[in-house]
């Protein structure tokens, strides 16, 4: 029984191309497996050399595949010894003329018969998916760290404008500072002028001077609120320290400091049981205040002033509500009515600086939480923010 070498070399599953060690490296013999790697036909490249039938890719200026495989077989032949030299790029012509980009792991060995070379054999490995596949892992990890260093960038730079914001801050908490103790002397010296000459010149003062004295000490009066209330506005500008408080305890303070705005105005203030939350004591009692007193201040002169305050459970957080029977709001004004010096009722009806609201939204959005209101013109409002139950 005779065995078909050459039909067995040619079914072998390895990828085998057989040359001559001569100038053009000649192929005289390939497996199928090479031919079906390569997209080539046995009729086509036997007889050939290697690199008519393999050329580099005319499209890339950087292919080295023919000089290092060249390179390789030169070095078989000189030391008639196999020779590897790692995984090169190899672009391969397609039938249609076109490369198709291949990563190969190529190693040539010399055929050695009575002491003479006659054969190389070029054995390959497509390693394309594998090349591939490590490049993109490389290439995702590149952009990994890219995105660290500019991460890392991001932040000294941010923590730098935090720097110079808080510096920023602090000058000009020490300018309003200054400012409200400076404007107040003059503010105080001519409320007081007024008073005394209302006083002294009673008797020659008709009533159009004593209106436009009331008017000229009630603008003095706006003006020292105002400065008041624009100092309290630029101290919660600052990140406030937040701890687990009792909105209990939080709520009576806020009563206490209205008690005579609640008696004077007959006002009753009910309230559930309220929860523990993170956040900072006085800042939320400065919250509750305002809100109070801005229920009592707008309230319906028909009704007596009931006030309550409440709280409804939510995921992680809390709804805290203080809901009136005041006169209500107009809807074109809920959304507005939170921005500084937003006033929608006229002076001699209402008094006030447009102030408090404001710093209410200010309050909440330092406690990582959000304010709203419901309301109903001529049904009263409800008022919302929520805070949360778990700092950290």
């Amino acid at each position: 029984m005779s065995i078909d070498f050459e039909a067995l070399f040619e079914c072998s599953p390895g990828a085998y191309l057989i040359v001559l060690p001569d100038e053009n490296y000649t192929i005289v013999a390939v497996t199928n497996a090479y031919l079906e790697a390569t997209m080539t036909h046995r009729k086509d490249i036997i007889g050939k050399g290697i690199f008519e039938v393999f050329p580099d890719n005319p499209e890339d200026n950087e292919s080295k595949g023919v000089f290092r495989l060249r390179s390789s077989f030169e070095r078989v032949i000189k030391n008639l010894k196999s020779d590897s030299f790692g995984v090169q790029k190899y672009d391969i012509r397609k039938p249609n003329n076109e490369f198709e980009i291949r990563y190969w792991s190529p190693i040539n060995s010399p055929v050695i018969i009575n002491g003479e070379l006659k054969y190389i054999i070029h054995r390959v490995e497509d390693v394309t998916e594998i090349f591939k596949e490590k490049k993109e892992k490389q290439d995702l990890l590149t952009k990994s760290e890219l995105m660290q260093n500019e991460i890392i960038t991001r932040s000294k730079e941010i923590k730098e404008v935090n720097e110079k914001l808080k510096i920023q801050y602090e000058e000009l908490e020490r300018f309003f500072y200054i400012a409200s103790h400076d404007l107040r002397e003059p503010l105080r010296t001519i409320a007081g002028f007024l008073t005394l000459l209302e006083m002294k010149f009673a008797d020659k003062i008709d009533d159009n001077g004593k209106e436009y004295i009331a008017f000229a000490v009630g603008g003095v009066k706006r003006m020292q609120d105002l400065i008041d209330d624009l100092l309290t506005y630029s101290k919660t500008g600052k990140q406030p320290e937040l701890i687990m408080v009792d909105l209990n305890e939080i709520l009576n303070i806020a009563i206490a400091n209205l008690a005579a705005s609640i008696k004077a105005n007959n006002a009753t203030i009910t309230n559930d049981f309220l929860p523990f939350v993170c956040g900072d004591g006085k800042m939320l009692s400065l919250l509750l205040q305002n809100l109070i007193s801005n229920a009592i201040k707008f309230h319906d002169k028909d009704k007596g002033i009931v006030i309550h305050v409440g709280a409804e459970q939510e995921e992680n957080m809390v709804k805290i509500f203080v809901r009136d029977n005041g006169i209500g709001i107009e809807p074109n004004f809920k959304k507005s009515m939170f921005n500084v010096f937003k006033k929608y009722h006229n002076r001699e009806e209402y008094e006030g600086t447009g102030i408090g609201l404001a710093i209410c939204k200010k309050i909440v959005a330092q406690h990582r939480g959000k304010i709203w209101v419901e309301s109903e013109l001529g049904e009263g409002s409800t008022f919302y923010f929520t805070l949360h139950t778990k700092c950290g």
